[in-house]
């Protein structure tokens, strides 16, 4: 697996990654007092998810991890790809 994808730290990063990004993108349209914390908040577990999601598919991917068919191999990948496509609608709709 990807050392972009083991361990705590890879979404903790992308998580302060995505929430500074949010109070940039908020403070330089309106201004630091109108950041909404449940609104930053959401935006960085959002992008965490996207790093569980894609944990998801490659596993669903690797072979070497016993699954009863390509059936539930397939239902993971699926899955993945639509909490990643909602996560993004998500994170798109907090930028707008």
């Amino acid at each position: 697996m990807s050392p972009f994808l083991v361990g705590y730290l890879p979404p903790l990063v992308l998580a302060l990654t995505g929430g500074l990004s949010y109070c940039i993108f908020i403070c330089s349209k309106y201004s630091l007092r109108n950041i909404n914390e449940k609104d930053l908040l959401l935006v960085m577990f959002e992008f965490a998810t996207i790093i569980s999601a894609i944990k998801i598919i490659v596993l669903a991917l690797d072979e070497r991890i016993p699954l009863d068919n390509n059936f539930d191999r397939t239902y993971l990948v699926v899955g993945g790809v639509l909490t990643i496509v909602v996560t993004l609608k998500d994170i798109t709709s907090k930028f707008h």
